[in-house]
């Protein structure tokens, strides 16, 4: 589900392609038939390449690529903690979030670890095809944005 609901969001906010934040029946149905392809496509290349394992190594990319997401909201999170950001953190909580964050973020990449060079491999690749598809979505909607010099419909003032 996760697979489907990161482009859902990204889309909604205007980050990743339109077709993606459409729903039906309550389904982001682009981000589910993606994920169907993308997740055949990696079955079909283990098992022609031989890799007797297809199916665990499928499990060990879907784990990866779920992990990412966790990773960056726990380091997300230690950032606000060490950077002196606390006006962004419950002081009441902080040694709470602080342990929690930590153990999330070491969690997170003992799973990393443990999923293996080729699922990393493989996972990356996904990756970063999505974030070359978020820097062309981000670049279009900056080039959308009127600039400070463009004409307005506010009266310009002497």
């Amino acid at each position: 589900l996760l697979s489907a609901q990161t482009p859902y969001a990204a889309a909604r906010d205007g980050l990743f392609p339109a077709a993606f934040a459409r729903r039906r029946r309550g389904v982001p149905t682009v981000g589910v038939a993606v994920t169907v392809v993308l997740a055949s496509l990696l079955t079909v290349y283990n098992y022609t390449s031989g890799s007797a394992k297809v199916f665990q190594i499928l499990v060990l990319v879907t784990t990866f690529t779920a992990t990412v997401p966790y990773l960056l909201a726990a380091a997300a999170q230690i950032f606000h903690l060490v950077a002196g950001r606390r006006e962004l953190v419950d002081r009441a909580r902080l040694a709470r979030d602080a342990v929690v964050a930590s153990i999330a973020a070491a969690f997170s990449l003992w799973l990393v670890a443990g999923a293996g060079y080729a699922a990393v491999y493989q996972g990356v690749l996904f990756l970063f095809a999505g974030v070359v598809v978020y820097a062309v979505m981000a670049a279009r909607r900056r080039s959308a944005a009127p600039t400070a010099g463009e004409a307005s419909d506010q009266p310009v003032t002497p």
